[in-house]
């Protein structure tokens, strides 16, 4: 694979990590508007990840769930933002 094919999916993950994280948390902020209100989702809205584990915890005690729909996501987006640090890794070492 040429090089530009390289950093082209390089760039690739970098934008569906980024997309996927905003509707994530876009989402966490209307789940908390939902549950308690426009201050809750004002605070949630301004600490993305503290919210969201807080959430995983809400959810996790209200349900007795640990794998509702909600968790699972944020699991998707740890594996992706895993993955494009692995990536980045590879792509300096190659590009540098």
């Amino acid at each position: 694979m040429e090089d530009g094919a390289k950093l082209a999916g390089v760039l690739s993950l970098r934008a569906v990590v980024f997309i996927y994280a905003t509707v994530l948390h876009f989402y966490t902020v209307y789940m908390s508007f939902e549950a308690f209100g426009i201050v809750a989702a004002g605070i949630t809205l301004i600490g993305a990840f503290i919210s969201q584990l807080f959430w995983i915890y809400k959810l996790f005690n209200e349900t007795g769930v640990f794998f509702n729909p909600f968790t699972i996501a944020c699991l998707v987006w740890a594996a992706l933002a895993v993955a494009r640090a692995v990536v980045n890794v590879k792509a300096e070492e190659r590009f540098s």
